[in-house]
């Protein structure tokens, strides 16, 4: 089987594990439907998706309302470091299996995009995090934040997998995405937030 069969699935369940936190400067209620829509991909592949908290909403025990969150997330090393430490500070003690999950951070962000995942968010083994923007309520697939944790799970591979004969791939840049290749799915399995049934 390829790298880039579309048929093959984790031979044994594997789970994801992520975090949900919410910056002031993101004003929405929650994640627009995405992870509702990554569970229902994953699962075709063998892969659940866990949650916190459950569903993924905003609470104020998953909100971090630091001033200086207030505005976008300057696009720089030194920021994206002191988020991710922020954002560790919040949840460690309040997430099951941490570290071993990947924040889900909603906020606005100087870079271009509706989701970025910053290398310079990774700090020791932990894998790099993933920002959501509130312009990913323009994107129809709902595959934003899957696509996201897809670059944590890859890292250090940071390009897109926009070839023609695989569109509509998971890490293809563009709307439309509906499958995972295999590579893909290897990826999650090894990935350093998930874990076995």
């Amino acid at each position: 089987m390829s790298a880039d069969s579309r048929d093959y699935k984790a031979a044994k369940r594997v789970i994801l594990q992520t975090a949900a936190v919410y910056l002031p400067s993101y004003k929405k209620p929650d994640d627009m439907g995405n992870f509702a829509a990554a569970e229902k991909l994953l699962d075709k592949y063998n892969i659940g998706l866990s949650l916190w908290p459950a569903k993924g909403g905003r609470h104020s025990f998953n909100s971090l309302p630091l001033k200086r969150y207030e505005d976008p997330i300057p696009d720089t090393e030194e920021a994206y470091k002191r988020l991710r430490k922020d954002v560790n500070e919040r949840i460690k003690n309040k997430v099951p299996r941490y570290p071993f999950v990947v924040p889900i951070i909603f906020c606005e962000f100087a870079a271009r995009g509706a989701g970025i995942t910053p290398h310079s968010t990774k700090l020791g083994a932990q894998a790099p995090a993933c920002l959501i923007a509130m312009s990913n309520e323009n994107i129809k697939d709902k595959m934003t934040i899957l696509h996201e944790m897809g670059h944590s799970a890859l890292y250090p591979v940071h390009h897109h997998d926009n070839r023609d004969e695989v569109k509509g791939n998971l890490m293809h840049e563009a709307d439309g995405r509906h499958f995972l290749l295999r590579y893909q799915v290897e990826a999650f399995e090894h990935a350093f937030f998930a874990r076995y049934a």
